[in-house]
């Protein structure tokens, strides 16, 4: 999943608190 948000690691705020959310 490609954000605005994204850096070079190819991860973003939305996606790490996604899966937070998702994992808890």
């Amino acid at each position: 999943m490609k954000t605005v948000f994204s850096d070079d690691k190819g991860f973003s705020l939305i996606e790490i608190i996604a899966s937070v959310l998702l994992i808890g």
